[in-house]
């Protein structure tokens, strides 16, 4: 066994080992050293896993948010169907095929559909952003047109 001084990173006396040659020449090779300055796979493979984990916790909390969202996307619109249906069964000649509302900076078109074909049928549309956030439908009896 022999020291040696590292003048790399200016570490101490280290040890130092020799295999001898196999032929039997009297010949003495140090063997190699490796750097052990990296990381190893368990390392790297515990590190991934513990980031997965995090990661998978950040997802579902995103999820959930989203889902929160949409609950509450489909509140508002059936609220506003609701109401929309309400002022239709009481003024049903002045129905509008197409009122705009604008909620937390959000504008909601109310799209109102009649069809006639014996009973009243009335399909009620909720959207936002383009997106169809809510489909209603509701008959009515036919009414007299004089009143």
């Amino acid at each position: 066994m022999n020291l040696s001084y590292d003048y790399v990173s200016g570490a101490g006396p280290k040890e130092m080992s020799f295999n001898v040659n196999s032929a039997g020449n009297g010949r003495v090779f140090p063997l190699k050293e490796y750097n052990r300055n990296g990381y190893t796979l368990l390392e790297a493979m515990i590190s991934l896993i513990i980031l997965l984990v995090f990661s998978l916790a950040l997802f579902e909390r995103f999820r959930n948010d989203n889902t929160l969202s949409n609950c509450r996307r489909e509140y508002v619109a059936m609220r506003l169907i609701e109401r929309e249906a309400t002022l239709i069964r009481a003024f049903p000649h002045e129905m509008m095929p197409v009122r705009r509302h604008t909620i937390n900076d959000n504008e909601w078109t109310l799209r109102t559909y009649k069809t006639d074909a014996g009973v009243i049928c009335y399909t009620i549309t909720a959207e936002v952003s383009g997106i169809v956030a809510a489909r209603a439908m509701f008959y009515a009896r036919k009414t007299d047109e004089k009143r």
